[in-house]
C-alpha cells in the first residue's frame, strides 16, 4: 500500500518537474541558446513519470534501477548547467551541488538495488530534502542576482534620462 502511494507521488512529481522544466526551456528559446538543458531534463522527467504510472508494481525492481539512472542523468544535466552559468550568475554552485547530490544518489541506487524498497523510500525522502534545499539556495541566489541587474538597469536608465535633459 505504501509502495503504491509512493510510486504515485513519485510519478506526479516527475510529471510536474517535466512540465515545469520544459516550460522553462521553451520560454528561454527565443532569448538565449541555453534552452536545451531544461527541455531534455524535463523530457527525462516526463518519461520517468509515464513509466512509473504505466507499470507501478510489476516493475518495482526496474523502477529502482530507472530511478538510479534518472538521478545520474538529471545530476549530469544540472552540473552541466551550473558550469555553463558560472560566468553569467553568482550562486551557480548550488545548482552544481543539487546535481552532485542527484548523481551520487543515482550511483548509490545502482550499486544497492536490493537494499530494500523501504530504504529507498527513506533515502528518496532524505535526498529530496537536501536536493530541494540546494535548489532553494540556488533560487534565492538567482533572485538576488536578478534584483542587482534590475537596480543596474534603473541606474543606467536614470543616467540616460539625465544626459538627454542636459543635452
Amino acid at each position: 500500500m505504501a509502495l503504491g502511494a509512493f510510486l504515485l507521488a513519485f510519478a506526479i512529481y516527475c510529471i510536474f518537474d517535466g512540465v515545469l522544466s520544459i516550460s522553462s526551456g521553451v520560454r528561454r528559446y527565443n532569448d538565449e541558446q541555453r534552452w536545451g538543458v531544461p527541455v531534455v531534463g524535463g523530457i527525462l522527467s516526463l518519461i520517468m513519470g509515464a513509466i512509473t504510472l504505466a507499470w507501478p508494481l510489476a516493475t518495482v525492481m526496474a523502477w529502482v534501477l530507472l530511478v538510479g539512472a534518472w538521478s545520474i542523468m538529471r545530476g549530469i544535466f544540472e552540473i552541466s548547467a551550473a558550469i555553463t552559468l558560472r560566468k553569467e550568475i553568482r550562486g551557480e554552485f548550488w545548482l552544481g551541488v543539487a546535481g552532485l547530490i542527484s548523481a551520487a544518489f543515482g550511483v548509490w541506487i545502482l550499486f544497492r538495488p536490493i537494499a530494500g524498497i523501504g530504504a529507498l523510500i527513506v533515502i528518496v525522502g532524505i535526498a529530496s530534502i537536501f536536493y530541494g534545499t540546494a535548489l532553494l539556495a540556488f533560487s534565492f541566489r538567482l533572485r538576488h542576482s536578478l534584483r542587482a541587474l534590475e537596480q543596474q538597469r534603473a541606474r543606467l536608465t536614470a543616467g540616460v534620462i539625465e544626459i538627454k535633459k542636459a543635452g
